[in-house]
């Protein structure tokens, strides 16, 4: 494996942006690198509950919002799996705010499949989130917001 891209999942796992700031200013495209399962640096740290490491990723490459994993699953859907309900309201904010329209449209267009996609476990989203408390509330706003 490519020692930049070793160095920018580390930073991943660890929701430390300061661990791979050097490369992204070195080669800003590094963020749009993927793991062999497709994931892209957002997928990643949504699945973890990295909200700052997310929050400059996307700053720095609102495209990875539309990303999709080899299971069709964006990073909005990575969080809502994760029953990270605040980082995935922050995502649809922010795509609001950072997009373009095709590609706000592309991620609104993921998001209404995201709700309605079943994992290999044969759940949807909102089984993942209605497990958590208060969730109910929380994905009808994310719902609405999208």
């Amino acid at each position: 494996m490519d020692p930049r891209l070793r160095q920018l999942l580390k930073a991943c796992n660890k929701g430390d942006f300061s661990l791979c700031n050097s490369l992204v200013l070195a080669d800003p495209d590094i963020l749009l690198s993927t793991t062999p399962h497709k994931n892209n640096c957002l997928h990643i740290a949504t699945m973890l509950g990295h909200h700052e490491f997310a929050r400059e990723v996307w700053s720095r490459a609102p495209s990875l919002f539309s990303g999709t994993n080899v299971d069709g699953e964006t990073p909005l859907i990575a969080a809502l799996m994760a029953a990270n309900l605040s980082l995935a309201s922050d995502i649809v904010t922010a795509a609001t705010q950072k997009c373009n329209p095709e590609l706000l449209r592309s991620l609104l267009t993921h998001a209404e499949q995201d709700y309605t996609a079943v994992d290999v476990n044969g759940n949807h989203a909102v089984n993942y989130v209605y497990e958590q408390e208060d969730s109910w509330k929380t994905l009808k706003w994310v719902m609405n917001e999208s």
